[in-house]
């Protein structure tokens, strides 16, 4: 997977982390015309470095998750009951190794959000990873 690529599936895998209002928002990572969500997005400013560094650590071991789930999940295809069990974990370990990064719930898929909407804030990002 390219640098790029999993920078993307990244943004919208970690959309399972922050429920319905950023899921709504997954359709695309560049959305071309505003959205409600989009109009309400955090000040880039409102994030330090210290922010973005706790992020992209915690993005690195969710990576890592993902990538430990993916072959299991794929096995568990025709078995609706293990794969739903299996998503679940990995949510949790998710969360888990968000909250082991220094950084809150909120502040991470904050982030997301705004990386997701805003082109500027995604390339000061990119620096951090």
């Amino acid at each position: 997977m390219t640098k790029r690529t999993g920078w993307l599936a990244t943004l919208i895998a970690c959309t399972c982390l922050s429920g319905p209002a950023l899921a709504a928002d997954a359709q695309t990572a560049h959305p071309q015309a505003p959205t409600q969500a989009s109009r309400h997005l955090p000040d880039p400013s409102a994030f330090s470095d210290q922010d973005l560094k706790q992020f992209a650590q915690a993005r690195d071991t969710i990576v890592q998750i993902q990538k430990r789930y993916a072959k299991q999940l794929r096995n568990s295809q025709g078995h609706p009951k293990q794969s739903m069990q299996l998503q679940q974990q990995a949510r949790q370990e998710m969360v888990k190794s968000i909250k082991q990064s220094d950084i809150d719930l909120a502040t991470y898929n904050q982030i997301v959000q705004l990386a997701r909407h805003d082109k500027d804030f995604r390339g000061r990002l990119k620096s951090f990873l």
